[in-house]
């Protein structure tokens, strides 16, 4: 694997106007198909833009675009939660991905950490973004000409040739993947990516530190148990990128994030989308052995609890490692 640089840092306090301020801009932003940067955003942003639309899939003839020349090319994991049982349950998820999309935007600032600026300025014009999701939540109208959507199921072969994209970013999938399935996945993801190009992993670790005992009894077993899935993914993620012998120049860089309101705005923001996430869990998990009521009373206690501790944090990890 070679060289392993790692970098970690402490979230400083963002105030309010300036965190209001960069979400706005990063929204505006986001409408302009001439803004090539979108193309790097999470498809969680685009996502969410069409929220209110009814959407369908992408034809699967428009799965693949081959690259030839200097055509630069980038494909986007989807955020493949378990989104609920119904439309309105996947579309309040899709609305709480974009909040943390910008959350995260703003604590890195930037979307991405691998060292791609190049594809950035390099021949945009002919530049390609592919994302794929295991469900039709895209738009079809809202979003640049050169972005391409497709709904997939990452866990089987990606609709790729070998060796097609520069860049290749998967965010959020701790949820998604069972223990055994990381190496799979990372293993298509670099089998798409061109020598010389880089995949990116972000995670969230959803191991909140100083948690009190109300919190800790939200990160219980049941998803282990009953889905064989581990909600801190991090270590999966590095040890999946670390292990592949295709790989080299590995890094990672992670932040720690506060929850409630000692961390300011973005420390109120975090908590309430932590909230949100465990409410969603709690729809697409199909027994939780409790009832709604019992389990939201959980919740409420749980995030009061945190908020009152006034030291409690989570961590955010970046990975990213260049094909051979």
């Amino acid at each position: 694997m070679g060289k392993i640089h790692s970098k970690s840092s402490r979230v400083q306090n963002i105030p309010q106007d300036q965190y209001k301020r960069s979400c706005s801009l990063a929204s505006i932003s986001s409408l302009g198909s001439s803004n090539t940067t979108l193309a790097y955003e999470d498809t969680s942003s685009i996502k969410s833009l069409g929220s209110s639309k009814s959407v369908r899939s992408l034809d699967s003839s428009n799965a693949t675009i081959a690259c030839t020349g200097d055509t630069k090319s980038t494909i986007y994991i989807g955020d493949m939660h378990m989104y609920g049982k119904n439309e309105a349950q996947r579309y309040d998820e899709c609305d709480r991905l974009n909040v943390i999309h910008f959350l995260i935007r703003n604590l890195w600032e930037s979307n991405f950490s691998a060292p791609i600026e190049g594809l950035l300025t390099h021949s945009q014009a002919k530049s390609e973004f592919h994302g794929i999701d295991i469900l039709p939540l895209y738009p079809q109208s809202i979003k640049p000409n050169n972005i391409t959507f497709s709904k997939c199921n990452i866990l089987q072969r990606l609709p790729y040739d070998d060796n097609v994209f520069d860049y290749v970013h998967m965010r959020f999938m701790g949820s998604s993947l069972t223990l055994s399935a990381w190496e799979y996945v990372v293993n298509e993801l670099v089998r798409v990516l061109k020598p010389g190009g880089y995949v990116e992993i972000c995670e969230l670790d959803c191991y909140w530190v100083n948690e009190g005992p109300k919190a800790r009894m939200l990160r219980s077993q049941k998803l282990i148990g009953q889905f064989n899935i581990c909600l801190i993914a991090s270590p999966l993620a590095r040890r999946a990128l670390q292990g592949n012998d295709r790989l080299t120049d590995f890094h990672q860089m992670k932040k720690d994030v506060p929850m409630g309101g000692w961390g300011g705005t973005l420390g109120d923001i975090f908590l309430e989308n932590a909230k949100w996430f465990v409410k969603n869990l709690g729809n697409a998990v199909d027994s939780l052995g409790m009832s709604n009521e019992r389990y939201e009373a959980i919740i409420d206690s749980a995030i009061n609890e945190i908020e009152l501790k006034g030291n409690v944090f989570d961590t955010i990890h970046r990975f990213w490692a260049k094909k051979l």
